[in-house]
């Protein structure tokens, strides 16, 4: 029977399926948020306040004001309907803060962003834990080999001496990045993405060893589909790129540490190195990419590899593992290249916007380059012992960094550090995964 396109039974069916989906996405309700203690600290050391105004000659010192008066404006009902926002007088400079609008943004085409709770974003470790002072010990082993190719790591002495410290018992259960089969820290996995709970020692049965991403420690650090040619269209791209200078690290001295905790600028540009393109390769490349990229590029660039490679369709597709399967049509709009690519944007937009939402109301965490900070503060007295933890003070990646940069900061390789907007839980860790300048 031909379709009657006065008909209302289309629409009253698609009605259905909003509003059930809509219904069923709304069960998980109230999950349970779990932020560490740090905002509790009168000095709000461990929490975000990059951008805000400072306490005059106190650099990573927020004003209790400009603070308090920040954290009513996110806690305003009226905020998260777009009719509220930030007061104008709370900033220490011209940097803006990044966003918070949209960690309220609701989600029409999937679970709210409220609805993640620390199941899936755990809340970080102290300021002053065991914990956090490993992340930053990794951190400052990061920043000193930001320059080595990850295809050298297992004969680089640095990354050895990296290795080497994240092992030994000062860090044992403590270090929640990747281990090998035994239990280890080696340069092969170091600084790889994923999860464990804490480190283990000794071969363990398969059924006990760390839980990681799939596929995470497989293979090199860097992934097939960075390097693959492949099309944009009628545009062929190599996958080259323009990276950063080498050698060039940022906010290794007071006075443009101290601005960029304020939002001002620091007078350093960022020039590419245009001698040559060349393919990712280390911190500094994957750094600049990502300090560069549109939101959902590389997940678009894989998708357009796999394209290139021929890579079989899902064969739980409506048209099969490959569409040939089909005689006499084959997927476009549903299931096929326009529908990817848009869903790619589509998925790559509501997850920034449910990590906002952990970012800015529920975690505020501060950014690894104030860690750096504190662990200045206190080797100056500026701030109390072992508000950092001892296992940084005394740490060989600390002593290593400092002797190269001649001051305790952990360096950055953008003039400005961090974005202006904050980590989200166990973000060091996370954000590793995605090889961004919290790491770099």
């Amino acid at each position: 029977m031909a379709i009657d396109p006065n008909s209302m039974t289309r629409i009253t069916e698609s009605t259905k399926i909003r509003n059930d989906l809509a219904a069923q996405d709304a069960a998980p309700a109230n999950p349970t948020q779990n932020p560490n203690n740090d905002e509790a600290r009168p000095d709000k050391l461990g929490t975000y306040s990059k951008g805000l105004k400072q306490i005059p000659d106190k650099p990573g010192f927020v004003e209790p004001a400009a603070y308090a008066a920040f954290r009513a404006a996110i806690s305003q009902p009226d905020f998260a309907k777009g009719i509220h926002y930030m007061p104008d007088n709370i900033l220490g400079g011209g940097a803006k803060l990044n966003g918070p609008q949209g960690a309220f943004a609701f989600q029409l085409d999937c679970l709210d962003s409220a609805q993640f709770g620390s199941d899936t974003v755990p809340k970080a470790p102290e300021l002053s834990s065991p914990e956090y002072g490993t992340e930053l010990v990794e951190l400052y082993w990061a920043s000193l080999l930001r320059d080595v190719p990850f295809t050298e790591y297992e004969s680089n002495q640095i990354a050895k001496d990296a290795a080497d410290e994240l092992n030994s018992n000062k860090f044992k259960g403590t270090y929640a990045g990747p281990l090998d089969l035994n239990g280890k820290v080696t340069p092969r996995v170091l600084f790889k993405g994923g999860f464990n709970k804490g480190a283990t020692t000794g071969p363990k049965p398969k059924s006990d060893r760390p839980k990681y991403f799939p596929g995470e420690l497989a293979g090199p650090y860097l992934s097939q589909f960075c390097f693959r040619p492949t099309n944009f269209g009628a545009h062929e791209f190599d996958q080259k790129y323009y990276t950063a200078m080498a050698d060039r690290d940022f906010m290794v001295d007071e006075t443009t540490w101290a601005l960029a905790q304020s939002g001002k600028a620091t007078g350093i540009d960022f020039p590419l190195d245009k001698t040559d393109h060349r393919y990712l390769r280390d911190g500094r490349s994957l750094c600049t990419y990502t300090y560069l990229d549109e939101l959902y590029q590389a997940y678009f660039i894989a998708y357009l590899v796999m394209k290139t490679m021929n890579i079989p369709f899902n064969k739980t597709s409506p048209y099969g593992a490959m569409p040939s399967d089909l005689k006499s049509e084959k997927p476009f709009g549903t299931f096929g290249g326009p529908d990817i690519a848009a869903t790619l944007g589509a998925v790559a937009k509501a997850a920034l916007n449910a990590v906002w939402y952990q970012k800015w109301v529920i975690h505020l965490r501060h950014r690894p380059e104030s860690g750096g900070g504190l662990v200045h503060e206190q080797n100056l007295g500026h701030v109390p012992l072992h508000t950092i933890h001892d296992n940084v003070i005394g740490s060989k990646a600390l002593v290593e960094s400092t002797k190269k940069y001649g001051i305790d900061y952990l360096s950055q390789a953008f003039p400005e550090g961090s974005p202006t907007h904050p980590a989200s839980g166990r973000s060091i860790r996370l954000e590793a995964d995605s090889v961004s300048a919290a790491v770099y």
